[in-house]
């Protein structure tokens, strides 16, 4: 079974090998099912592993930085430019008036966005959580 986490990894999977006895880590950290039992639906639960994931995973702060290096992204000169690719990558949407004035307040003289800026994008509630 390949590893998802894994830097060569190019898929997700929704069906895959689970060893029961030996469930990975990452599973367990959302909250991951019980494998030996089945169940019709899946509880919604958050529990606070998750977030501590998204903050301090390497995992995590690598997509980032893959995020901000993608070509369409990094081509943008300006920092308003960058911004709204982002969002757009990310939420699906344009940044707000507000948003472009506080990253313009964060990004500082020289306007330059940070990979710890693009995690902090991915941890939002808004990338999170599905409306």
């Amino acid at each position: 079974v390949q590893n998802f986490l894994a830097g060569n990894a190019t898929r997700r999977t929704i069906y895959a090998h689970l060893d029961r006895l030996n469930v990975p880590g990452v599973f367990r950290t959302f909250d991951f099912p019980a494998p030996d039992s089945t169940t019709a639906k899946r509880d919604q639960t958050t529990v606070p592993p998750q977030a501590l994931f998204m903050m301090n995973h390497p995992f995590v702060a690598e997509c980032a930085k893959n995020l901000l290096n993608r070509p369409d992204v990094a081509k943008m000169a300006d920092t308003r430019s960058k911004l709204a690719r982002l969002y757009a990558v990310v939420y699906g949407r344009d940044p707000s008036e507000r948003e472009y004035t506080f990253v313009a307040e964060i990004a500082g003289a020289d306007g330059k966005l940070t990979a710890s800026f693009v995690q902090a994008l991915l941890m939002s509630n808004e990338f999170l959580f599905v409306d």
